[in-house]
């Protein structure tokens, strides 16, 4: 691959991470799509680890912070969204357990929990019936099981 075609395949690279930060993974799949063979992916995820612009560790940080004041979800949905990004399982747990342990998870599924009780107050469902329906829903966001009989178990 000539010079000016590396130029062509590295700046498209940095329109892709202008958009968002990528996995390794996501930026191979990326370079893929766009015909580049092997050589010249690998030498362009090279120069952008070198650049620290490619970083799973920094990725699975941003991506469960965003998930936790943004878009409250569990650990088990952070964890399949991040293995789904090519995010290797270590680093998921690490970075989890750092962010996202089981106290935290606890609080989050909480504050979940009470704003989903105000939508389903208008329904005047039978004490059974919501919680059921309330389990139902903070599974579906991924909060663990544990979390979600820890915070049920008080309301």
């Amino acid at each position: 691959m000539s010079n000016e075609e590396k130029i062509k395949a590295l700046r498209y690279a940095y329109r892709i991470l202008d958009i968002r930060p990528r996995t390794f993974f996501e930026m191979e799949q990326k370079l893929k799509k766009r015909g580049l063979n092997e050589e010249t992916i690998k030498d362009i995820i090279k120069e952008l680890k070198e650049q620290n612009l490619l970083n799973d560790k920094k990725f699975a940080d941003l991506w469960i912070k965003e998930k936790i004041q943004r878009h409250p979800s569990g650990r088990l949905l952070i964890f399949k969204q991040l293995t789904e990004r090519g995010v290797r399982r270590e680093i998921i747990e690490e970075t989890l357990e750092k962010l996202l342990p089981l106290s935290k998870e606890i609080k989050l599924a909480k504050e979940v929990l009470m704003k989903k009780k105000k939508t389903l107050k208008r329904e005047n469902l039978s004490p059974n019936k919501l919680y059921q329906k309330l389990a139902i829903f903070l599974k579906g966001k991924g909060f663990t099981g544990e979390a979600v009989g820890e915070v049920l178990e008080r309301e």
